[in-house]
C-alpha cells in the first residue's frame, strides 16, 4: 500500500476514512434512537391501550367507597391511563428532536466535510483504476493493513 502514494496522501485518506466512519456511527446512532423512540410508543400503547377490567362485582355507575378494590382500581386505571398519555408525549417530543437534529445534519460543517472526503475517496479510486490497479483489491489491502496495526 505504501508503495501507491505518499505520506501526505496517507494522512489526507486517514482523514477522510475517519469522517467516513463517523458518518455511520451517527447514520447508526440515529436509526437505535428511531427504533428505540417507536419500540417504546408501540410497546406502551400495545400494553396500555387495552383497558384494565374492573373487579367483579363492580358496577359501571357506583361511587367507589374511600379505600374499596373498585376505588383502588379506577387508581390504576387512571395511572395506565396517564401513562399512556405521558409515554405517547414523550415520545413524540423525542421523534420530533431526532428529527431536527437530522434536519440540522445536511447543513453543518462537518456534513460538509463529511460529502467532500466521500467525493475524495471516490476520485481517489478512479484515479487507482486509471493507473491500472483494482480499487477493489486496494480497499481490501486497506482493511488488512488496519487490522493489523489495531492489534
Amino acid at each position: 500500500m505504501a508503495a501507491f502514494d505518499n505520506e501526505a496522501n496517507r494522512a489526507s485518506r486517514a482523514q477522510r476514512d475517519q469522517l467516513l466512519n463517523e458518518a455511520r456511527w451517527l447514520d447508526s446512532a440515529i436509526r437505535n434512537a428511531q427504533q428505540a423512540i417507536e419500540g417504546l410508543a408501540g410497546d406502551s400503547e400495545r400494553r396500555l391501550s387495552a383497558g384494565l377490567q374492573m373487579p367483579p362485582g363492580a358496577e359501571a355507575g357506583d361511587v367507589p367507597a374511600s379505600g374499596s378494590l373498585v376505588q383502588l382500581a379506577q387508581e390504576i386505571v387512571e395511572l395506565r391511563r396517564q401513562l399512556r398519555t405521558d409515554v405517547a408525549a414523550a415520545t413524540s417530543v423525542a421523534s420530533a428532536a431526532l428529527a431536527a437534529t437530522m434536519n440540522r445534519r445536511p447543513d453543518s460543517v462537518w456534513q460538509r466535510q463529511v460529502k467532500t472526503a466521500a467525493e475524495d475517496s471516490q476520485a481517489y479510486l478512479q484515479e487507482l483504476a486509471a493507473l491500472g490497479l483494482d480499487p477493489t483489491a486496494y480497499g481490501e489491502v486497506r482493511i488488512n493493513c488496519r487490522c493489523r496495526r489495531t492489534f
